[in-house]
């Protein structure tokens, strides 16, 4: 998203290129959404190296307030493991897809005004046929 950020904070971008850049934004977030279990199993691994410690499952008790308490036995679509609580699924579903989720809405949310795009379409289009009708003018 930085780079996103400092491309829309150029003084020489259009407004079509950018929302045309914020698209390819969303599509690519989009995308990892929809391959979530395999990008996070590329990801599992850079995730322990990083880590200090070896990723724990968080206790869960029967009734919790501030907290993810959902089961954390191992889904076989993240994981192979036969643990009965399995950090790598805990934090798939606890942290990663919650996260992922949230920034493509919040994305949307901020950016996806197809009102706005088409009226910048259109006067794009309209300044460029009076630069047009000026040049020939001239002539």
């Amino acid at each position: 998203m930085k780079p996103l950020a400092a491309k829309l904070q150029k003084t020489d971008i259009d407004i079509y290129q950018a929302y045309q850049l914020i698209d390819s934004i969303v599509k690519e977030l989009e995308d990892l959404q929809e391959n979530l279990e395999a990008n996070f199993s590329l990801w599992w691994p850079e995730i322990l190296q990083l880590s200090e410690s070896e990723p724990r499952v968080p206790r869960t008790v029967s009734r919790q307030q501030h907290r993810y308490n959902h089961s954390t036995s191992c889904n076989s679509n993240i994981c192979s493991c036969s643990q009965t609580s399995c950090p790598k699924s805990f934090y798939h579903r606890s942290i990663v897809l919650p996260f992922i989720s949230h920034l493509l809405s919040e994305t949307k949310t901020r950016f996806q005004n197809r009102i706005c795009v088409s009226m910048f379409q259109l006067i794009q289009k309209l300044l460029l046929k009076i630069k047009f009708k000026i040049d020939e003018e001239e002539l």
